[in-house]
């Protein structure tokens, strides 16, 4: 049995099952004008960090990978657009990801921009995706989501 343990808790899980998503939620904004509210939002959006882990062949590359996610968002017809040409990038460990930034629909029709990293440790795709509001709130928040995501080991 597997044990997954945080500062908030620890849990045993049966043989089989595995970590998938975790999800860290930034600051609430002090401010709550319409640049900050999600349409069809009672709460400002809030910036936030997700990391989601998948096991992988061994002949998988970064590149094939990323052409998969993306392939699967096109087949879910997810309103998704890159902003950029995908970058590659020395982790602080290191070794070699992935950075890339994209626009996509969220809830409520709240544009939303991520900056994306993914990086392949032991048999495991890692990605990072750290979003903000479409345009102000997400430059403010792209020079820290830079140094969170290029400080991954």
């Amino acid at each position: 049995m597997q044990k997954f343990i945080s500062n908030v808790f620890s849990i045993d899980m049966p043989d089989g099952w595995t970590l998938s998503t975790l999800i860290f939620a930034g600051p609430v904004d002090e401010k709550t004008d319409d640049a900050l509210v999600g349409i069809g939002s009672a709460k400002p959006f809030q910036k936030n960090l997700v990391i989601t882990l998948e096991a992988i062949a061994a002949d998988v590359t970064l590149e094939d990978y990323l052409k998969r996610q993306r392939d699967g968002l096109i087949k879910a017809e997810v309103d998704w657009q890159p902003d950029q040409e995908p970058e590659t990038v020395q982790l602080a460990d290191g070794s070699v990801a992935i950075l890339s930034e994209h626009t996509m629909m969220g809830q409520g029709g709240a544009l939303i921009r991520q900056i994306q990293l993914m990086r392949f440790k032991s048999g495991v795709a890692y990605t990072f995706i750290a979003s903000d509001l479409e345009g102000y709130p997400f430059d403010l928040a792209r020079d820290d989501f830079r140094k969170i995501l290029l400080s991954v080991s």
